[in-house]
């Protein structure tokens, strides 16, 4: 359990668990209650670092079961400790303050507290909270002194806060093209992710609002882990996703066990604007056509470009699909307008992404026929049967070329 709690200690989450399950087994079967208790505990609190607060009030429970068991005050001291901490994270501030007055009971029963400075500089909102409301008069407050008085090897000891937590930061979310978080105007850069799946995780949680139960998601990303280690991998992406965006970007529904995007967040998504500017615009007139053109210019790229899961290519396909329909639309009603050249612009963007696009190609013969240039008639029209016959050995459709041959016959 030693070994667990210096891995904890060192942010090594899942080599954490793995060893205080390791633990917990053998104590078990040698029945050992105490030992068992103690690897209860170390399960519990690395639950809760990992953003899992919930199933650490299950671990800490059984903790706290077997050490008042066991008579073990000191132990149950710091199991009352975390408790409370999990709560706090839960923002379940009654059951925290009780379990932090069940705290101090115990301390003034083995008549010394200093084993708990040493777990209170890792929840110093847990300590400052405490002492901001007098629980047990200024006990909280000489500890928070203590605390900040000598700081841990390599920590820097931040000022005294009473806020429970930091407000959610700004972010401004992009899909479209290469995914990026900004945070308060900031990136969240690769490193910060720590691996590309809790960078994912963010993006398909953002695709499903209404929530996704952890065994669905553990369905999508990990379908050939075994459920233990699942499991064991969706928390620790959780906790990195948290760690690079927001301590409280998920919350967890506790009614339908879903993980959703904070309903509290403030955000700004590509996405949902592009998708708003085609939905809400007039169907025709000047707002129309301005919401075509900032729709088309929030399309940077396909939609989670550069990944390849299951779960990202409909919405993909949809995505492209009415971005294609706004390139088209646009370029009519430039036609329409006598605006040639941003027609041809539009259609060469169309032809981009899909080169099989044949309406964009005859779009694109009738805006040379109108400017009086033959010779590019023809080849958009030689163009579009190469392309054709080349990737998919095809001749071009009746309608493009009973198109052509009247152009040309006009010339």
């Amino acid at each position: 359990n030693a070994m667990s709690e210096a891995h904890r200690l060192a942010g090594e989450l899942d080599k954490a668990w793995e060893l205080a399950r390791a633990s917990l087994a053998a104590s078990q079967a040698q029945q050992l209650s105490f030992q068992a208790g103690l690897a209860q505990l170390s399960l519990g609190i690395i639950c809760y670092e990992r953003g899992e607060a919930q199933e650490a009030l299950g671990w800490l429970g059984k903790a706290r079961q077997r050490m008042e068991q066991s008579g073990a005050k000191q132990e149950l001291a710091r199991v009352h400790f975390h408790l409370a901490q999990a709560h706090f994270t839960l923002k379940e501030f009654q059951s925290a303050r009780r379990h932090l007055l069940q705290l101090l009971a115990l301390t003034d029963e083995l008549g010394y507290d200093q084993f708990i400075a040493v777990e209170a500089r890792r929840a110093r909102p847990l300590i400052q909270y405490a002492a901001s409301r007098r629980l047990g008069g200024d006990r909280f407050a000489r500890l928070m002194e203590k605390i900040e008085a000598v700081p841990t090897k390599g920590e820097v000891s931040p000022p005294l806060d009473t806020t429970v937590s930091t407000p959610l930061p700004r972010l401004e979310i992009r899909a479209l093209g290469t995914p990026q978080v900004l945070k308060d105007g900031t990136p969240v850069g690769k490193g910060e992710w720590q691996t590309a799946t809790a960078e994912e995780l963010f993006f398909y949680l953002l695709a499903h609002p209404a929530g996704q139960p952890r065994e669905q998601i553990t369905d999508v990303f990990w379908p050939d882990l075994p459920p233990a280690r699942a499991k064991s991998t969706f928390h620790s992406t959780v906790y990195r996703l948290r760690r690079a965006t927001h301590m409280e970007i998920l919350a967890f529904d506790r009614s339908s066990g879903t993980y959703e995007l904070n309903p509290e967040a403030c955000y700004w998504y590509d996405v949902e604007e592009f998708e708003k500017l085609l939905k809400v615009a007039p169907q025709s007139g000047q707002s129309r056509v301005e919401a075509l053109r900032q729709a088309i210019a929030l399309y940077r790229g396909e939609y989670m470009e550069g990944f390849y899961s299951d779960w990202c290519l409909p919405k993909r396909r949809s995505l492209e699909e009415r971005y294609l329909g706004a390139l088209s639309e646009l370029a009519h009603w430039c036609v329409d307008k006598g605006l040639y050249d941003e027609a041809l612009e539009l259609c060469e963007k169309a032809l981009q992404k899909d080169s099989y696009y044949e309406e964009m190609y005859r779009l694109m013969m009738k805006c040379y026929h109108l400017l009086g240039q033959a010779a590019r008639v023809a080849q958009v029209y030689q163009r579009c049967a190469t392309v054709l016959a080349e990737e998919l050995g095809m001749e071009p459709a009746a309608e493009t070329v009973a198109l052509y041959q009247e152009l040309m016959a006009e010339q």
